[in-house]
């Protein structure tokens, strides 16, 4: 069989397709089998990446690593893999506003971000969490809105886990639900302790500076640490 092979604009799932035709020995067209026709199929080595998600086996690696799921089973992590996927804010971005409502917990991968009460007239930071950290917990509690608002100090990077996906995760695997809340329980106690800490400055009184983290120019962001 002699042929030609075009690139013709009908879209597949990447936005091209395949016409590959030919001609038999006695003059008839030949098209080619479907299998070929398109540039998902396995047969040319390529695989669709949804934008903004990273290939399963980073993103294993990168949980492996995270303070907050680092020591989890080798299972779990996998459960996790399936829905979590890196994210990246831009300076000054807002990720999430005080009262909307929630669906994502975040890791930490680089960067660092602000969690902050703003109003009108004033913005107090709260919290700076900085790579190896986590925000978002209030996601994994149902009818609970966003109480500060979370903005990206600097170029930020995160994995995020979708919070709807890891409650039904837990249903199905209470000892991994008792584990996975026991360490949003610690992320809590953070929360709490940064709010009293500021609290305090604010009442003139000194706070014992246990688990406080360094200003935002210490975890890579050149943006000054909002007051």
């Amino acid at each position: 069989i002699s042929g030609n092979l075009s690139v013709i604009p009908p879209v597949s799932a990447w936005g091209l397709r395949l016409a590959v035709t030919g001609v038999s020995g006695d003059g008839t067209p030949i098209a080619a089998p479907p299998e070929i026709m398109s540039l998902n199929s396995p047969i040319w080595g390529i695989s669709p990446r949804v934008e903004g998600q990273m290939p399963r086996e980073p993103v294993y690696e990168a949980l492996k690593s995270q303070p907050f799921t680092r020591g989890l089973a080798g299972d779990d992590l996998t459960r996790l893999v399936a829905f979590t996927r890196q994210v990246t804010f831009n300076e000054d971005q807002v990720i999430f506003q005080a009262g909307e409502k929630s669906d994502q917990l975040y890791l930490v991968i680089s960067g660092c971000v602000c969690v902050e009460v703003r109003t009108p007239v004033y913005a107090v930071c709260v919290q700076v969490v900085g790579p190896g950290e986590a925000f978002g917990w209030s996601s994994l509690l149902e009818h609970h809105d966003r109480v500060f608002q979370v903005r990206a100090l600097g170029s930020t990077t995160a994995l995020s886990i979708d919070a709807r996906k890891l409650l039904a995760a837990c249903e199905e695997d209470p000892k991994f639900g008792l584990e996975l809340f026991r360490r949003v329980l610690e992320l809590v106690a953070g929360r709490v302790r940064a709010t009293e800490a500021r609290l305090g400055e604010f009442c003139g009184i000194a706070c014992p500076p246990k688990n406080r983290r360094a200003p935002a120019r210490d975890c890579g962001c050149d943006t000054p640490r909002p007051s």
